[in-house]
C-alpha cells in the first residue's frame, strides 16, 4: 500500500493524470450536440450467372424470376448525434434513403433490429424506383436506430445514402463497413492485443522515470537508456490506442447484426492468451 501512495505522490503522475483530464475535456467539449444519422454496413455477393462457369442451362432466380445476382447488404443506422431529431424534422421532397445503382432491383427489404419499439423505424419501397429503399421513423433520440437487411441484385453490392433531414446539413454520414473478423482473428482477440501492447508500452514508459523501478522494488543491473524506453514505449502505447480506436464498436450494442455477434464469440481462455502474448513476446 505504501508504494501505491509513494507512486501517487510523484508530481509526474500528477501531470499524466492531468493531461489525460485536458484530452477528456477536449473530447467532451467536441462531442456532437446536434442530431448525425449515421450508417455502416457489411454488404456481400451471395450468387452470381455472371461468372462465365455455368453452363446456359443454369440461371439465377428469385422468387420465379431470372436475376442476374443476388447481394445481401445488412445496414445499420442511428442517430449519433446529441440532440433528438423527430418524424417532422424529414423534409418529405428528399426523404432519407438508401440508393443502389441505377438499373439493379432491391428484391426484399427489411428492418430485423431496433433500439425500441417506440421509434417506429419503417423502411418502404416504391415499384417505380426499384433500386431505392426510403426510411422514416417516429423520432430518434441518441443512439436510436435500426438494423436493416436488403436483399438486392447490385454488384457491387455497397448503398449510397441521401437524404435531406432539418438541423442535419452534413447529411448522412458514412461510418465504415462492419468488419465480422480481421483475417481468421476474431475482433475481440485482435483488440485483445492491442491491451496487451498498450499495457506494455506503458510499462516501459513507466520505467523511463528512475523513482518507478524503486518504488515497484525492481533491482536493474544494466537499465536500458531512458530515450530507448520513452521513444519505445511511447511508440508501442500509440499504435495500441490507435488500434483499439479504430476497431472499435461505433454503432449501438442493440444493434449488432447477428453474424458478427456469431463470428466474435468471447472465450476468456483465449482473450487471457492473446493479452499475455502481447504483453511478453
Amino acid at each position: 500500500m505504501e508504494k501505491v501512495v509513494d507512486l501517487l505522490n510523484q508530481g509526474w503522475f500528477g501531470a499524466i493524470l492531468g493531461i489525460l483530464g485536458l484530452v477528456f475535456g477536449l473530447y467532451q467539449i467536441r462531442k456532437r450536440t446536434d442530431p448525425q444519422l449515421v450508417y455502416q454496413h457489411w454488404s456481400q455477393l451471395l450468387i452470381t450467372g455472371h461468372i462465365g462457369l455455368l453452363p446456359d442451362e443454369v440461371s439465377v432466380s428469385y422468387q420465379g424470376r431470372k436475376v442476374p445476382r443476388v447481394s445481401l447488404s445488412h445496414v445499420v443506422i442511428w442517430n449519433s448525434g446529441g440532440a433528438a431529431m423527430r418524424e417532422g424534422d424529414i423534409v418529405h421532397e428528399d426523404p432519407p434513403r438508401f440508393v443502389f445503382p441505377e438499373g439493379d432491383e432491391i428484391l426484399k427489404a427489411e428492418v430485423i433490429k431496433r433500439t425500441r419499439p417506440a421509434i417506429d423505424f419503417k423502411l418502404n419501397l416504391d415499384p417505380t424506383q426499384p433500386n431505392i429503399a426510403t426510411f422514416g421513423f417516429s423520432f430518434l433520440d441518441r443512439n436510436d436506430g435500426a438494423l436493416l437487411r436488403i436483399l438486392h441484385t447490385a454488384s457491387p453490392p455497397e448503398p449510397t445514402s441521401h437524404g435531406t433531414v432539418v438541423g442535419m446539413p452534413r447529411g448522412i454520414e458514412y461510418g465504415g463497413k462492419i468488419t465480422l473478423r480481421y483475417g481468421v482473428m476474431p475482433l475481440w482477440m485482435l483488440r485483445a492485443n492491442f491491451v496487451g501492447m498498450a499495457l506494455a508500452g506503458g510499462f516501459a514508459l513507466a520505467l523511463s522515470f528512475p523513482q518507478v523501478p524503486k518504488i515497484l522494488g525492481l533491482s536493474i543491473d544494466r537499465p536500458p537508456s531512458i530515450l530507448i524506453l520513452i521513444i519505445g514505449g511511447g511508440l508501442y502505447l500509440f499504435l495500441a490506442l490507435m488500434g483499439l480506436y479504430l476497431t472499435r464498436r461505433k454503432y449501438p450494442a442493440k444493434l449488432t447484426p447477428d453474424e458478427v455477434i456469431e463470428a466474435n464469440k468471447f472465450d476468456v481462455r483465449q482473450v487471457v492468451g492473446a493479452v499475455l502474448n502481447s504483453f511478453f513476446k
